[in-house]
C-alpha cells in the first residue's frame, strides 16, 4: 500500500488513522533575577498555582502542571494544539499495521541513562498494561519491539487510531527505567529541561526543578529552576504576583481586569473540553426528541460567564475547526432556542423529566446554570453536591443519566469513541451500544488515504449530533498572569490543562 508523507506539524486526525507517514527535523537557584538564554544563567521562574501534587506517576496525576517539568515524551503537541512535533522522537510513522518512532540518539535521562529503544519499550508496556484513563487506546497493541537502539514498533492487531495523540500526552510520559523497576514514584526521573530538586521540594507545598545541564536542547531553556508554588485560594496567588514572591500565577476569571489595569500580562487559552454528555439513552433520554431539546435548551456561554467572568470559548461541535472529525455539515445544529426545545418536549408528548445529578463541588455555578436553563424549557434537575473524587465514581456507577463534564475529544474520533461511547468506557456509565459509531471509526482507522479517513470521522461526528448524544459544547478556560518586568514569552497551549512550555519563557528583572 502507498504511503503519504507530511510535516509532524499536520493535524492530527487522520495522522493517527490512516496510512501516514510523519518525518520531522529536531532541534539540534531560586533567584528570580537574571536575564533569559541558557540553563545556568535564566533565572528563576515562580509559578503560584491551585493544582495539588500526590505523586509523580503520570498515569495517576492527570496534571501536566508538573509531570511536563520532568518528563517528556516522544511527540508534543505543535503551538496550536492542532498537530504534532517532534521531542524524543524525530520521525513517526502509522500504518493499519503497526506504529514507529524513531528516537533521536543524544538524549538522556536525568539519572544518565541513555533513551534507547529498550527504554521506550519498557514505558509503553507499562502506558498499555496500567489502568488509567486512556488505556483502552492501546488495546490493539499486541506486541512493542525494539527494532534496535533507536527504533521503536508497536504492532497493531487491527487499525487504530488515538495512540499519537495519548502519547504526546502527560500518559505518554517517559519515566526512567530505575523508576519504574522501583514502583513508588516517590521522585521523579525523566528526561526534561528540568530535573527534580528534592532538598529544596516540599510536597504539598512548593517543587522546585532544576535546569538539566545534560538536556539534549539545553541552550534552549530559558529558566534556570521552576518552582511551583501550590496556593489553592486565588486571591492569595494574586497576592504573590504583586508582592514578587511569584512571577507568574495561575489566574481566575475575576481578576483578569485587576491584573490588566496594573499593567500585568494576561495569557486567556482554551483548556480541556466539556459537554453535556447523555449517557442514558435507552432511559431518561431515549427519545431523541427530549436529547435535542436538551441540546437547544443549553446556552453554553452562561457556562463561562458564571463561572469565568464571561471569559473564554464556546464550541459548535465535538471537535475543533482545523481537526480530525469536524463536520461543517452538523456545525452549529443545536444554537441556543427555548421555543425549540419546547416544541420537541411536546412533540415528544411532553414527558415528566426529572433527575438528580451530581455536582463537583467547585464547578457548581456551571452545574447551576444549567439546571436553571433546563427548569426554563420544562426539565427538572436536581443537584447533587459533592467532592470531585465521590462526583466520578457516583456517575461511572451508573446513578445518573448524564453528565456535565470533561472529554477527550482533542485526541481525536477514535480516542473519544474509546473514552465515550464503548460500553466498558468511564463516560458510558450505561453500557450502551453504538454500533453506528463504531463502524464510523474503524473504517476510519483502516482507510487507505487521509481523505477516505477523514470522511468516515465526520461521519462519526454526524450521527454523534443528529442524535443528540453530546452537545453544548464549552472550554474551560486558562488564565495565566504573569508580571511582564520578570517574564515574556509565556504562551500556553490549547487543550492543555494548567500548564505551559516552562522551558521557553525568559526570566528579566
Amino acid at each position: 500500500m502507498a504511503q503519504s508523507k507530511r510535516t509532524a506539524r499536520a493535524a492530527t486526525g487522520a495522522a493517527a488513522t490512516a496510512a501516514l507517514v510523519v518525518l520531522a527535523a529536531c532541534g539540534g537557584g531560586d533567584s528570580a533575577e537574571g536575564g533569559g538564554g541558557d540553563g545556568e544563567e535564566g533565572g528563576a521562574l515562580v509559578i503560584a498555582g491551585p493544582e495539588p501534587l500526590d505523586n509523580w506517576d503520570p498515569l495517576q496525576q492527570a496534571n501536566p502542571a508538573y509531570m511536563s517539568m520532568v518528563f517528556d515524551t516522544l511527540i508534543a503537541w505543535n503551538a496550536d494544539g492542532s498537530g504534532f512535533e517532534p521531542m524524543l522522537a524525530t520521525e513517526w510513522e502509522q500504518t493499519p499495521e503497526h506504529i514507529e518512532f524513531v528516537l533521536r540518539d543524544d538524549a538522556v535521562f536525568h539519572d544518565g541513562t541513555p533513551i534507547d529503544a529498550d527504554a521506550v519499550v519498557q514505558n509503553i508496556e507499562r502506558i498499555r498494561d496500567t489502568p488509567h484513563n486512556s488505556q483502552a487506546v492501546f488495546a490493539n497493541v499486541t506486541e512493542i519491539v525494539a527494532v534496535d537502539e533507536t527504533t521503536v514498533r508497536l504492532e497493531l492487531s487491527e487499525p487504530t487510531g488515538g495512540i499519537l495523540e495519548t502519547l504526546a500526552d502527560w500518559p505518554g510520559s517517559i519515566v526512567a527505567p530505575a523508576t519504574i523497576e522501583e514502583g513508588s514514584f516517590r521522585e521523579p526521573i525523566g528526561s526534561a529541561a528540568f530535573q527534580y530538586n528534592a532538598d529544596e521540594s516540599r510536597i504539598g507545598s512548593e517543587i522546585v526543578v532544576d535546569a538539566f545541564p545534560d538536556y539534549y536542547n539545553a541552550d534552549e531553556v530559558g529558566p534556570s529552576s521552576v518552582t511551583y508554588l501550590e496556593m489553592t485560594e486565588p486571591e492569595q496567588r494574586f497576592n504573590a504576583l504583586q508582592t514578587g514572591r511569584a512571577n507568574v500565577i495561575y489566574g481566575e476569571g475575576g481578576q483578569i481586569d485587576q491584573a490588566e489595569a496594573e499593567g500585568m500580562d494576561v495569557v486567556v487559552y482554551p483548556k480541556v473540553q466539556w459537554a453535556a454528555m447523555l449517557s442514558d439513552v435507552e432511559g431518561v433520554f431515549s427519545d431523541v426528541n427530549v436529547r435535542q431539546a436538551v441540546c437547544h435548551g443549553i446556552n453554553s456561554q452562561q457556562f463561562l460567564d458564571a463561572h469565568y467572568s464571561g471569559h473564554g470559548e464556546t464550541a459548535s461541535q465535538i471537535f475543533r475547526e482545523g481537526t480530525s472529525g469536524f463536520n461543517p455539515d452538523v456545525d452549529n445544529l443545536y444554537p441556543y432556542d427555548v421555543d425549540a426545545a419546547i416544541a420537541l418536549l411536546e412533540e415528544a408528548g411532553n414527558p415528566d423529566v426529572e433527575f438528580t445529578l451530581p455536582t463537583p463541588d467547585e464547578y457548581q455555578p456551571i452545574y447551576q446554570v444549567f439546571a436553571s436553563q433546563m427548569e426554563e424549557i420544562g426539565i427538572t434537575v436536581n443537584l447533587d453536591v459533592m467532592p470531585f473524587g465521590e462526583f466520578i465514581s457516583t456517575y461511572n456507577n451508573g446513578e445518573a443519566p448524564m453528565i456535565l463534564f470533561s472529554n477527550l475529544a482533542a485526541h481525536g474520533p477514535y480516542a473519544y469513541y474509546l473514552t465515550r461511547y464503548a460500553p466498558e468506557s468511564g463516560r458510558n456509565a450505561h453500557g450502551v451500544e453504538y454500533p453506528e459509531l463504531l463502524a464510523a471509526v474503524q473504517e476510519g482507522a483502516a482507510a487507505e488515504d487521509e481523505e477516505s479517513a477523514e470522511e468516515s470521522y465526520q461521519e462519526f461526528s454526524r450521527i454523534a449530533l443528529e442524535e443528540a448524544y453530546d452537545c453544548g459544547q464549552f472550554y474551560l478556560t486558562g488564565i495565566w498572569i504573569s508580571d511582564p518586568e520578570a517574564v515574556s514569552g509565556l504562551e500556553a497551549i490549547p487543550g492543555r490543562i494548567d500548564t505551559f512550555n516552562y522551558m521557553d519563557v525568559e526570566i528579566s528583572g
